[in-house]
């Protein structure tokens, strides 16, 4: 009998085909998905059209195509799982289980990321279609799953001299297959080991990206349903409550839905989120992930269910299917859980961020701040990734803090550069502070100062370190949102003061006010990475003065304006970088982002300084509009953003003592912020 696919649920999943109007949507979109990568002449494991390699999407295509063949009983579909299943085994594929030619074999054998995605797919297989293979190769799968799967994964997880995603993966991979194997020592070491994976996340996030909190998620998910699905009676020992705990971040994280403008792509649209650190500009939660909450929470975390229920109705309204998606890939798609675990919207009602009571300005432990001026079609999105608390595990984090993401009517504006092929030199730089909405110091001696990365882990001796950035004030206030945080610890001694504070009006202003003290000489270069990503959306970027920039993009306008303040001058340079739509685990593939497709202006005093002072205006309106609003002189650390009509508009002044006094002069209102 399966254990992922009962015979109860398959008999339900065939009644919901057929009265579900929904379900039915979600299945027929599955089984076209299936049959894209089934329709070859010949069934093989890695087709000549495949530009990903056959590790990466393993369990993807054989675990979607097993839940198809063993609801509907399609001949060609159960050739697929069989003949795929099997050339596993052949010589030089099951030479491959320890994954691609960068990764360290060692004496005796360590499980990788990849033997985790095999073992997933072989037990798919072997569990949901018993009827497809003979006994002898029953017994081959078997005894693979003793001798190689189980061993290697366990000499990964052992060594807990750090702990990130990994570690959830492999633990997914050997909990697989302890439950196929019935290996009762084996299920008890998962479970015991689930109760320490959990330890790595925050109360409201995930230290190592949204993406990345995703892709752990995901395997412990799977882990979860695979140990209760083998005795139910677990469920009483496993916690997956740090799931619906994620539910507020993905939601305040998500920004919008739109299309790529890249033929590559097609005409769908696409959901966009604040990726900070090492994740996909187009990401969107599992749903896979999504259901597990919806379903498992349903009565105890409605709230959090309701919202895992939107984010799955909104961004898995259509099926989206680049050419060569898969979880190694991080394009997430919908599998086969998502049908064992489906509810509707009749049993759990999505909840919308604004129905579920979110505010407008939602902080996270892991560092995210997200702001929008509105729940209702926000024309606004302001993202920072600013002070922060000790987070339980640290890895895929970029040089980013008090960095910021800035979307103006659906289109990013300063963005992130996201990632891409961890062996690009495009990566390398695209994590650099240089490539972040944020500084770099130089020293009089030529040195450059960086931001240090922020590092720890729950597991090791000194425990999650310290917060280099500290969030000192967040609020909204009538219609301004006001954020203060600093980051000096991250750049070491020789910086005392790294504030920014970000000042937005509504939803067409931000002031960003920038107040830097060091113990040494330095040269504060400020970066401004701005979208230049895609082909038909190409930027149309024009640069005054030496140092204003009017910015324009699919019918939207930017003005960007450094003020002068007194004491300091400034010069401005240019340079490019790199914008990524999603990561693909090889190079030169869709979502990679071409060098250009940032622009980098980069802003700096001309003399070194200890003290430094710097304010920067943003102003978006339509393109045809944007050249209407100035800033006419109104006195000394005094500027205002004065629309074409001149009535109305925004004030900014800095007060004897440092203060700042914002106003805004539609509302005629004053505040001082200390």
């Amino acid at each position: 009998m399966s254990i992922i696919l009962t015979d109860k649920r398959k008999s339900e999943i065939l009644e919901q085909i057929k009265t579900d109007k929904r379900f039915g949507q979600l299945w027929n979109d599955y089984v076209a998905r299936v049959k894209s990568y089934t329709s070859a002449q010949k069934n093989e494991i890695a087709p000549m059209y495949d530009r990903t390699k056959w590790w990466h999407y393993i369990w993807e295509r054989v675990g979607d195509a097993a839940l198809v063949y063993a609801v509907t009983g399609d001949e060609k579909i159960g050739g697929y799982v069989h003949d795929v299943t099997m050339e596993m085994y052949s010589p030089k594929k099951f030479a491959e289980w320890i994954g691609p030619w960068f990764r360290k074999v060692q004496d005796p054998p360590v499980g990788m990321l990849e033997t985790a995605h095999i073992s997933c797919a072989i037990c798919a297989a072997y569990d949901m279609c018993p009827d497809l293979f003979s006994d002898e190769e029953k017994e081959k799968i078997i005894n693979s799953l003793k001798e190689r799967i189980l061993p290697w994964c366990k000499r990964f997880t052992d060594n807990l001299t750090s702990f990130a995603n990994w570690k959830m993966v492999l633990h997914n991979g050997y909990t697989t297959a302890a439950c196929i194997l019935g290996d009762e020592e084996a299920i008890r070491y998962a479970v015991e080991y689930f109760k320490l994976a959990i330890k790595a996340y925050n109360k409201d996030s995930y230290g190592e990206s949204v993406q990345y909190s995703n892709y752990a998620s995901l395997n412990l998910v799977h882990s979860y349903e695979m140990l209760v699905a083998y005795n139910p009676e677990l469920a009483s020992e496993l916690d997956s409550s740090f799931e619906p705990n994620l539910m507020k971040w993905y939601a305040a994280s998500f920004m919008y839905m739109k299309p790529m403008n890249d033929p590559d792509w097609g005409d769908k649209e696409y959901p966009r989120t604040m990726n900070f650190g090492d994740s996909a500009a187009i990401f969107r939660p599992s749903g896979d992930v999504l259901m597990h909450v919806a379903k498992r929470f349903a009565d105890t975390r409605k709230v959090e269910a309701g919202l895992a229920m939107w984010l799955f109705e909104t961004t898995y309204k259509e099926d989206l299917t680049p050419y060569d998606s898969s979880t190694f890939g991080f394009f997430n798609q919908y599998h086969y859980h998502t049908f064992i675990n489906y509810v509707s919207t009749d049993e759990v009602k999505p909840l919308s961020p604004k129905e579920a009571g979110m505010p407008l300005v939602n902080t996270f432990e892991t560092g995210t701040i997200a702001y929008r001026n509105s729940w209702d079609n926000p024309k606004l999105i302001l993202g920072i990734q600013g002070g922060y608390v000790p987070n339980q595990a640290t890895g895929h984090r970029h040089q980013d803090q008090n960095s910021f993401i800035l979307a103006y009517n659906n289109e990013r504006i300063l963005a992130d550069p996201g990632h891409c092929c961890y062996r690009l030199y495009s990566w390398k730089f695209s994590k650099t502070d240089d490539s972040h909405n944020t500084w770099t110091f130089e020293k009089e001696n030529g040195d450059i100062l960086h931001q240090t990365p922020v590092t720890g882990s729950f597991v090791t001796e000194e425990g999650p370190k310290p917060s280099m950035n500290k969030l000192e004030r967040c609020e909204v206030v009538d219609n301004l949102f006001i954020c203060q945080s600093d980051c000096a610890k991250a750049y070491g001694e020789d910086i005392e003061k790294a504030q920014r504070t970000w000042l937005a009006f509504g939803e067409n202003a931000v002031f960003v006010v920038d107040r830097i003290k060091s113990n040494v000489p330095v040269k504060p270069i400020t970066h401004f990475v701005f979208n230049n990503r895609g082909e038909k959306d190409i930027t149309d970027d024009r640069v005054f003065y030496g140092k204003r920039v009017v910015f324009r993009r699919n019918g939207i306008g930017v003005k960007f304006l450094p003020m002068d303040v007194e004491g300091y001058e400034n010069e401005m340079k240019m340079g490019w970088g790199f914008m990524h739509d999603c990561y693909h685990p090889e190079p030169n593939r869709l979502g990679q982002g071409k060098e250009g497709s940032a622009l980098i202006y980069n802003y700096k005093p001309t003399e070194f300084v200890t003290e430094y002072v710097a304010v920067y205006a943003i102003v978006f309106d339509t393109a045809n509009h944007i050249g209407h609003w100035h800033t006419p002189d109104v006195g000394t650390n005094t500027y205002y953003m004065e629309p074409g009509d001149k009535v109305g508009g925004y004030k900014l002044s800095i007060e004897a003592d440092g203060s700042l006094r914002a106003t805004d002069l539609y509302l005629n209102k004053d505040y001082l912020i200390k």
